[in-house]
Parts: structure tokens; sequence; C-alpha cells
């Protein structure tokens, strides 16, 4: 008889039911808790498994903060490439051991209007001391050099703008790139109010009447606005009319200098483009203030007392997902139908359901200002009028959306109107709706509905068959079509800076530094001989070529246009000759000499000064050697 094999699997319920007692023992005994697997759980059954305890999982390593740490080399660099294409930027040794930087600063706020106020932008002094960014005894200072027409007041407070944000700076970080930032935010609200202070004490009874109506407690609403339209003098009814005609007669033009010079033409009275221009910036701070319930104090100037700066500057920006707050609708639903712009669901199909509400309403839209795309979100019941206010992630300019649902049926796809104030709604997102069943009148939620949504189920309540479908969706309204091209160019731009950002992070995490020369000096194994990454549009990745791109990638390469220097890491627009930082080729440059091997290698194009290119001809060669190299 021959024995007979057992399988593996077989085997195990019986050696593991053995080898119980011992693991419980062990178990119980041992200070550090071990997990016992499913699958060993499994084979020993319930009587084997009664005297294994399973310990509950360890906690996994917390995710360590990111280093906010800065070195004052990688700070400089940073200010280089901020600084020196906009206007004069120099660094010099002071006398204390510290460092001066001079600079030229343009401000980035789309309201701050640098023909009239800064033509060649803010000239700034730095006063970096020693030992910075480790040491944090000593602080950076501010100082404004010019131009020489700026305000008395503004030269006093940018200093201390800049030195409050650096006071608040982490330890060793770039303080002094964080102050300047902090300073470009709030540039334009700070000489907006040190103008408005300025016309309301050359002009005293009109803030009296207009600015300083407010007693503590109220909001003051359109301060700013109010002190600008008081510089303008008095507006007419008719006035205003021809004013609101004109814009909405001129807004295709995309001249704005010639758009406001010809709303002035149309207006009279003596009213000039700058008078029209603070006017509507007037009644635009005041539609977009309407319905906020925030209290904010006006400015006052103290001739011996401190100033404190957070008075004059707006309160700081809490994250995107926490600046969406529902207001209080200033339109009725009537006025939200008439102004604002009808979403419409295309392709609708609904079996067994009788009507369709939206609890919550997801919108892009465009912000008027810096005409960057967001997502608004919309949550309520019923079809009462609900608004939700948002900050711009961009410029932080107050947009408000203010939302009149309908109740969507089989002869209406209307699902609501929505009007905006400071921005434009261009596309419905993916949203929740309340589908109600036809032969029960159930509720039933549908989440994360939009375009291409298809569900089929049961009635909870009656289990009547029901089917839903939405092909697509589109908003109808004037001016909807060219927001919505403006929202896909901004898109497409944000993607791309995205991606550079994401790139460049990666070539930082590789050790890719300006001034350091690149791997192998930029050469790869498709192209030994070239001495450069090219840095493609497509995905904003350096590799050195487009066999490498094309591998290292998910997708086709695009044409690229810049480049890296393999000697010194700068990067430039793409040539054949020399790099404009360090002066090296950027290919091999081509001999007609031996040069050890390295050069030409064909007699026929190697130039006849070379001693190689007659070498050997005159040796004698065999018969035998001759006939080998003929019938090869």
């Amino acid at each position: 008889l021959q024995p007979r094999v057992l399988p593996l699997v077989d085997l195990l319920p019986s050696v593991f039911l053995c080898a119980a007692p011992a693991m419980a023992a062990v178990a119980s005994s041992s200070s550090s808790s071990r997990v016992v697997p499913n699958s060993v759980l499994l084979a020993l059954g319930s009587a084997g498994a009664k005297g294994i305890v399973a310990a509950p999982l360890r906690a996994r390593a917390p995710v360590p903060a990111p280093n906010l740490s800065s070195t004052w080399e990688d700070e400089l660099w940073r200010l280089q490439r901020l600084y020196c294409e906009a206007g004069q930027f120099s660094c010099q040794d002071g006398e204390d051991g510290g460092r001066v930087i001079q600079l030229t600063h343009h401000c980035t706020d789309p309201d701050w209007e640098a023909v009239n106020w800064a033509p060649d932008g803010l000239r700034f002094e730095i006063k970096v001391p020693a030992g910075y960014p480790e040491c944090t005894s000593a602080l950076p200072a501010l100082v404004v050099t010019g131009p020489a027409d700026l305000p008395e007041r503004l030269l006093q407070l940018l200093p201390l703008l800049f030195s409050e944000a650096a006071s608040k700076a982490p330890p060793s970080s770039a303080a002094v790139c964080r102050s300047l930032q902090h300073v470009d935010r709030h540039l334009v609200l700070l000489w907006l109010k040190l103008r408005a202070k300025e016309r309301g004490e050359a002009m005293p009874s009109r803030v009296d009447d207009q600015v300083q109506k407010t007693d503590e407690g109220q909001r003051h609403e359109g301060g700013a606005a109010a002190s600008s339209t008081s510089g303008s003098g008095s507006w007419t009814p008719e006035e205003q009319a021809r004013l609101e005609a004109g814009m909405a007669e001129l807004r295709s033009e995309k001249d704005v200098k010639k758009r406001w010079d010809s709303v002035a033409l149309r207006v009279g009275g003596g009213k000039t483009a700058r008078d029209c221009a603070e006017r509507f910036r007037s009644f635009r701070a005041q539609a977009v203030n309407r319905g906020a319930t925030d209290e904010k104090q006006p400015l006052r100037f103290a001739p011996q007392e401190r100033v404190e700066l957070t008075a004059l500057l707006p309160p700081p920006s809490a994250p995107a997902q926490a600046q969406q707050q529902a207001a209080v609708p200033a339109m009725n639903a009537a006025e939200v139908r008439r102004v604002g712009v009808e979403v419409r669901l295309l392709g609708l199909v609904l079996e067994g359901l009788s009507t369709l509400l939206p609890n919550t309403l997801r919108m892009q839209v465009v912000c008027d200002r810096c005409k960057k795309p967001t997502d608004v979100e919309s949550k309520g019941q019923g079809t009462d009028t609900r608004g939700v206010d948002i900050a711009c992630p961009t410029c932080k300019q107050q947009m408000t959306v203010t939302v009149a649902p309908s109740i969507c049926h089989a002869g209406c796809a209307a699902i609501a109107h929505v009007a905006g104030s400071g921005c434009h709604p261009v596309q419905l997102l993916r949203s929740d709706f309340e589908a109600v069943c036809g032969e029960c009148t159930a509720a039933a939620a549908m989440r994360n509905a939009g375009p291409g949504f298809r569900r089929r189920g049961n009635c909870a309540a009656c289990f009547a068959k029901t089917n839903i479908a939405i092909e697509g969706a589109d908003v109808l309204g004037a001016g909807v079509a060219r927001w919505r091209q403006v929202a896909l160019e901004q898109g497409e731009h944000q993607t791309a800076r995205k991606q550079l950002q994401d790139a460049k992070r990666h070539e930082k995490e590789l050790g890719i530094k300006v001034g350091q020369p690149l791997p192998y000096q930029g050469a790869c194994k498709h192209f030994q001989k070239s001495y450069k990454w090219l840095r493609f549009p497509c995905c904003g990745r350096a590799v050195p070529c487009n066999e490498c791109h094309d591998e290292q990638t998910d997708h086709p390469y695009e044409w690229a246009t810049r480049m890296l220097c393999g000697y010194c890491s700068f990067e430039q627009l793409c040539n054949k000759d020399k790099c404009g930082n360090c002066g090296a080729a950027t290919t091999r440059a081509r001999t007609t000499y031996w040069e050890g091997g390295e050069g030409c290698r064909n007699r026929t194009l190697m130039s006849k000064n070379d001693t190689h290119k007659y070498r050997g001809l005159g040796k004698c060669v065999s018969s035998n050697a001759a006939a080998k190299s003929s019938a090869k």
C-alpha cells in the first residue's frame, strides 16, 4: 500500500488546533500586543479561536508638519526672480554686517491705478539685520524711498505694515517675502482710506452728511465709496441715468481708458472719466456690501496716538471652504428671475417621479474683478430664496450669489434662477436634489446629480418603479457665453500654473538650483551631446529630451520653448548657441579635428591639418587582409 499524501490545506486546521493553546499563552504573556490575521481565525474555527485575543490595530504615526524654514540664499534667489524684471534690484552689504536691499515694487491688485498713483512703481529699501533669518532679536525694516509725491501718511504706515507682518512670521522663515506679500495685499485698501480721509478733511460738510452718519453698533456701508463719491461732486438723476445707459452701451469696449472717456462724454455736465469710474465703484461697493451683517469702524487718525493697523485692514481670511456663509437674500424671487440667469436641465427623463427640487445647488462663478473661476454651494429647503457670501480665493473680493429655486417637472426643466453680485454664474455642477414619487408623494434624496446622471430604482414607501436621467445642463442669460469662455481660459491658466508649481517643487526636491549644474550636465541616453533640459508646456516638467518626457509621463509632449542650462540651471528661451547666463555651449561643438578620439573620426571630413587624416595610409597590407576586408 502506498501512503496517502494529504494536501497542505487539509493539514492546516489540525496544525492550528494543536498550536492554539500555545498561541493563546504567548499572546496573553507577551507585553507587545499582536494582531491575529483573519485567515488564521478562519482556519482555526470557533473551537481553536477561543483562546486567541485579537489586539487592536496600532495607530499610524502622525504626518510630520511641513518644513517652513528657509535660508537667506533661497530667499534672495526668490526676491531676484520676483523683482529683477520689474525694475531696479540690488543687494549690498551694510555697515553693521547686515544687508540692504533696494527694489521697485509694482502692486498686483487689479484696482491699483498705477498710471495715476505710481506709474514707475514704489521704491523700497529693506534693511536686513545680521544673522537673519536664524537670529530673531532684530527684524527686517522697510523704508519707502519713492516716488516723491506719495502722501506722508502712506510713508509712515507702510513700514508699520511691513513690521507687523515680519513680527508674526515663524522663526527661520522667509519673513521678507511674506511681509512684502502682506503689504501688496493691503496696499489698495490703505491708499483708498487715506485718500478718503484727505478729501474728508478738505470738505467736512459732505463728510458729516455722508460718511459720519453711522453710530457705534451700526454698519458703515460703503464708507470708502461715499468718500470717493463726495470728491466727484453731486449727481443728478439724469446724469445717473446717462451713466447707466453709457455703461450698458459700451460694455463690450475692451480698452478701459477709451470706454470711460466715451462714458464721460455721454454723461456730460462737466463729469470726467475719473468721476464716472469712482461713481461706478461706489455703487459696486454698495451692491457687494448689501445684506452683510459684520461691523466695520471708519478710519480715524489721531495726531499723537498710535495708528492700529488692524482697524485699517480686513480680518484674516479663513480657508476657502469656511468662507462660504449663508446670507440674508437682498432680492426676492421675482427680482432674481428678472435680473438673474436661468439654470435648466437638458434631456430630463422622469419616470415614476412627479417633481424635482434642488436642495444643494453648486455653481461655478467667475469673479468680475480678477476673472478667476470658483465654486459656490447654496443650501436650503423648499422654494424660498437663499443667498451665500464668499470671498474670491484670488483677489478676496466679496461675492454674493442669490438663488431662487424652482420646482422642476416634465413640462418645465428649469431648476433655479441665479443672480450674482460681484460675480457671474456660468456653469451648473453636480448638485443634490429632492425627488417626489408620483404614486405616494414620498420624497427621496438624489445626491451628486448632474449631466450624465442615470438611476433606476424603487420607491422606499410604495415600491413603485422610478427612473431618472439627465443628459446635460445649461445656463441661459445675457453674457453667459462670454463669461463661460473667460472661465475656460482662466481655468486652463490655473491648471498650467499649478502644473508648473508642482514641477518646480519636484526640481527643488532633486536639488536643482540656479548656479549649480544639472545631473550629467543635462545629457541623457538619447542625446549625449545636449547639455540642457527642456521645459514642456503640456505638464510644466523639465526633462532632457522629448523621448525622456514620453517615458516618464502618460501623455504626448508639446513643443518646448524654454530650457534649463546644463551647467548653471538657468531657465531661458530655447536657443542653439550659448547660455545667456554662464556662456556655456548648450550642445557639443562640431569640430574637424581628432581631439583624442572625441572629435571628428571620419577621414573624409577631417581637416587636412590633422595628422590623423593620413595616418596609416602608407602601411603595407597583406593580400590575405585585403581579401578579408573586400569580402566583408
